[in-house]
């Protein structure tokens, strides 16, 4: 009995077996992967597609994005270049402007020249036909003024006779006197009427040049006592009485000059002839005729530089 059971142990053992063999290559060959193996690759799977479909959606905004780019810098050029043709035409426009102003500008200042030139030319000449004008009124002037004497130093008096007065000169001089050599006296205009020089009006240079001989001889005869108001008897202050031509107003502002000349260069000589101013160096040296204040003023430069 106990060798029947173990015989037939053993016999179950060994179908067990087969059967377990039989089971786990059957299980092996038909069954299908287990559930995770299958979930795991599907999910690998996804997960490539969404980062290629990512990738994809991303070139394809980064191709937008850059055909958008693309097209702004297109245009941006574009306007870049019409600035650039606006500015070379503005340029071209600023230096035609430019080389148009220089232009202008030269035609100008060789206008300005040649008025300047001929308006310095024209001054010139206007100068010169003014100085012939003023010397043609200087010699009317000194013409109409030949006969006449001016005497200085005379005091005025209320209701003074001038032709008694000039008697009266005559004979302190030791001149005859004929009336009739004396056609007008009267005084000049004065800011002190005490000091109005007097004026006498001969009837020719030969009367005149007759009365103002006598004074100079007088004064020469009486040095210490020249002619004066005491001399002549006239009240007031002692004052020594002068007689000369009645110059014009050229002729006196050119004597003055001429004496100044004297005093401060060493001339000798100062005179009136005629109205006209003389000046002399000395006795060997010429006379020189005053005419024009800036004659006297050229010699007294040359004085200066010798």
């Amino acid at each position: 009995m106990s060798m029947s059971t173990n015989m037939l142990d053993n016999t179950f053992v060994k179908a067990d077996e087969e059967l377990t063999n039989t089971s786990d290559a059957n299980i092996l060959e038909e069954s299908p992967p287990p559930q995770f193996v299958t979930m795991r690759g599907k999910a690998n799977q996804n997960s490539e597609d969404a980062i290629l479909s990512f990738l994809t959606e991303m070139k394809r905004e980064q191709s937008q994005q850059f055909a958008m780019l693309s097209a702004q810098m297109s245009k941006m050029n574009e306007q870049h270049a019409k600035i650039l043709e606006k500015q070379a035409q503005l340029e071209a426009s600023v230096n035609f402007i430019s080389t148009q102003h220089d232009e202008l500008k030269l035609q100008i200042e060789g206008q300005e020249t040649k008025v300047d030139a001929k308006i310095k030319l024209q001054k010139e000449e206007n100068q010169l036909h003014i100085d012939a004008l003023e010397e043609n009124i200087e010699d009317l002037q000194r013409k109409i003024r030949s006969k006449w004497i001016e005497v200085r130093n005379i005091p005025f008096q209320k209701g003074e006779d001038l032709t008694n007065m000039i008697r009266t000169l005559y004979q302190v001089i030791n001149l005859p006197f004929n009336e009739h050599n004396i056609t007008d006296t009267y005084r000049l205009p004065s800011k002190e009427t005490f000091t109005k020089p007097l004026i006498i009006e001969m009837d020719s240079t030969k009367s005149k040049a007759a009365l103002l001989g006598a004074i100079k001889s007088y004064n020469l005869k009486n040095k210490q006592e020249p002619l004066n108001t005491e001399t002549m008897g006239l009240p007031g202050t002692k004052k020594t009485i002068y007689a000369a031509d009645h110059l014009t107003k050229k002729a006196a502002k050119l004597h003055y000059m001429g004496r100044m000349l004297k005093r401060n260069h060493n001339f000798q000589f100062c005179w009136i002839s005629s109205g006209k101013i003389f000046i002399k160096k000395n006795e060997e040296s010429p006379a020189i005729e005053l005419k024009q204040e800036k004659q006297v003023i050229m010699i007294e430069k040359a004085l200066r530089v010798i």
